[in-house]
């Protein structure tokens, strides 16, 4: 048999593989494990993440990601520390300024501890703001005491033997151990309290391989010692949970306190730039003059009420700034992202490419795209329109002397008459009759022919009165792409050039809101 002190792999707890490997400290997935149970005794839902770049550090990474997801945590950010440069891969001062969560988790050798908590209290990473939890100790000694002070409510993570926590253990081995290293090398031996846990579970080991083999030989029969766990006012074992360590009765956390943080940023007291767009009814700007004469400006609507109620609610500094008027959907989301405002808090639609750079909170006001097109003016249809290019004078010459129902009688025979072609009251027997008759004739023809005409054209205006009644004939190019106005710098144009055009900028741009009802 093989028996470990030190060796977590968590592959290694596999008997069918290694039926042979035993260990005396406990593996990777119960460190997980008692991480897991940790942010759950404190209500606590996430963390970031930082492992080292080796198997040790992605091992625990895989561990501690599988037991996040089966009790329901979230891993909000992984972080790779390079061993070989010594450097953290990614900015962690913003990912962690950013974040939500203000829990982190560290994930790698006690030799590289320092440097990474150096970096962090330069950059003011640690207490009261963030609660770290460490998957190994690290010395005081190589900080500076004045760091001290930041370095309070760190958590550490490690193995221990069972007397640290008061469990009884047996002492044979070690004391014999203490004895002979005392003998012959006392200029070596650094204490009883100095020793190394590893070193003690190398002798726990060594111990359980005596035990072993005297249950073997059918000698002697007893008890191996376990490993537990503990964390500054709590005591963890692989049989039981986090339980009260009754020899300490305050725990300290970060930034002295003796309240449990939250796990999330908190924002009360903490002073936040707010961008604001005018657009009633949602913010209503107005100038006014103060008690002192002085012309000020005073924010009213919907936003306004909404950025005072979260500041009773939360206790955060608001610092409202007023986004310029020809400020652009496109240079809000930009602002927000250089780190201009903390917040906007606006008529600000959520798109799929303001996504990657910034984060939406969910909907306040719902809203869609609308098409503006230019009213078509109603269209009245004159049955008699054909009749426009004469006078009504010439009409009445014949029928001047008759009454009005006589008038129309005798205008519906004329006009039969002269519509089917053959005339009325008259018979053609000269030449010249014939020519008028062919005169006639041809008018009536150009009569019937406009009229048809005008007609057929009223009753198609009338239907073609909405060329466009959906973005699927924009699509189609019912009207040229030219002809269409776009607001530009809003989520519109993403969507139109996403959509519709596939980033082709055929459109005609719109650069402000007058302009869109103007053209």
């Amino acid at each position: 048999p093989v028996i470990s002190y030190s060796v977590t792999d968590p592959d290694l707890s596999d008997r069918n593989a290694y039926p042979n490997f035993y260990r005396i400290a406990p593996s990777d997935n119960l460190t997980a494990l008692a991480i897991v149970k940790l942010l759950i005794r404190f209500n606590w839902t996430s963390c970031i993440l930082i492992y080292q770049n080796d198997a040790f550090g992605s091992g625990g990474a895989k561990v501690i990601d599988e037991a996040f997801t089966n009790n329901n945590l979230l891993i909000e950010e992984s972080i790779i520390f390079d061993i070989a440069t010594l450097r953290i891969r990614r900015d962690l001062k913003i990912y962690l300024k950013n974040s939500a969560t203000r829990i982190v988790v560290l994930w790698v050798q006690s030799k590289y501890m320092p440097s990474i908590l150096r970096f962090t209290l330069k950059y003011d990473l640690l207490g009261p703001h963030f609660t770290w939890i460490l998957s190994s100790t690290v010395s005081l000694n190589v900080f500076d005491k004045k760091a001290y002070e930041k370095l309070i409510g760190l958590f550490v993570i490690e193995p221990i033997t069972e007397n640290v926590v008061n469990v009884p253990i047996n002492t044979t081995l070690i004391n014999a151990a203490y004895q002979i290293w005392q003998k012959f090398e006392p200029e070596s031996f650094p204490g009883l309290t100095k020793l190394n846990y590893y070193a003690l579970f190398a002798l726990d080991a060594t111990w359980s391989l005596i035990q072993s083999l005297e249950k073997l030989c059918s000698t002697i029969k007893t008890n191996s010692s376990r490993s537990c766990w503990f964390i500054i006012k709590y005591k963890y074992s692989d049989h039981s949970d986090w339980e009260t360590f009754k020899e300490k009765s305050v725990i300290v956390w970060p930034g002295n306190s003796l309240v449990p943080p939250t796990g999330r940023a908190i924002l009360k007291g903490i002073p936040l730039r707010i961008g604001v767009i005018e657009s009633v009814p949602f913010t209503i700007i107005t100038h006014v003059i103060n008690e002192f004469g002085q012309n000020t400006t005073k924010l009213t609507g919907y936003i306004p009420e909404l950025i005072e109620l979260l500041r009773k609610k939360i206790g955060f500094i608001p610092n409202i700034d007023i986004a310029p008027s020809n400020q652009t959907y496109i240079g809000l989301i930009q602002a927000v992202a250089s780190g201009d405002y903390d917040i906007v808090d606006g008529e600000v639609i959520i798109s799929a490419v303001g996504r990657e750079s910034v984060g939406f909170s969910n909907a306040i006001f719902d809203n869609s795209l609308r098409i503006i097109m230019r009213k078509t003016p109603d269209v009245s249809i004159d049955l008699l329109s054909f009749l426009k290019p004469f006078s009504q004078r010439k009409y009445n010459e014949k029928l001047q002397n008759r009454s009005i129902l006589s008038q129309i009688t005798m205008s519906i025979w004329y006009s039969f008459g002269n519509i089917v072609g053959y005339g009325v009251g008259f018979h053609v027997r000269t030449a010249a009759g014939r020519l008028v008759a062919v005169g006639l004739y041809m008018l009536s023809l150009i009569l019937v022919a406009s009229y048809t005409a005008n007609l057929a054209s009223d009753l198609t205006i009338s239907k073609s009165k909405d060329i466009i009644s959906s973005i699927e004939d924009i699509k189609n190019g019912k009207i040229s792409f030219n002809r269409i106005g776009v607001f530009i710098g809003t989520a519109s144009e993403d969507y139109y050039l996403r959509e519709i055009s596939s980033d082709n900028k055929s459109y005609y741009p719109l650069k402000t809101r007058q302009g869109l009802y103007d053209s």
